[in-house]
């Protein structure tokens, strides 16, 4: 699971990809479609493994931001494929926020 979704979401806060040391992921796709995923995941605060490391597991994660706003960290949830609930993703989002806020972090609006 951090193998992938990890990088994916640190990965959202820069620095930019290096093109010469491609991942899987980036190898199958191509970087024009890496870089769109992970400009995705800047702007929900969300990034998503859909079996791109191991068939038949799902993850999601959402960032952990400082009092700085630098993120930190991320928290993930991975699950069989099939019994992967999206309505847990507003629950993960609401923990990395609350996480977010005991660090001191305060989010702009």
């Amino acid at each position: 699971m951090y193998l992938l979704m990890m990088p994916n979401i640190t990965s959202s806060a820069p620095p930019p990809i290096d093109a010469n040391r491609p991942s899987r992921y980036m190898r199958e796709t191509g970087l024009p479609v890496l870089e769109r995923e992970l400009a995705k995941a800047r702007q929900n605060g969300v990034a998503r493994d859909n079996e791109e490391l191991e068939l038949g597991v799902r993850c999601m994660a959402s960032g952990i931001y400082d009092d700085q706003g630098h993120l930190v960290a991320g928290l993930s949830i991975s699950a069989p494929a099939d019994r992967l609930d999206e309505t847990w993703l507003p629950k993960l989002q609401f923990t990395t926020q609350e996480i977010s806020r005991a660090l001191g972090f305060k989010a702009t609006t």
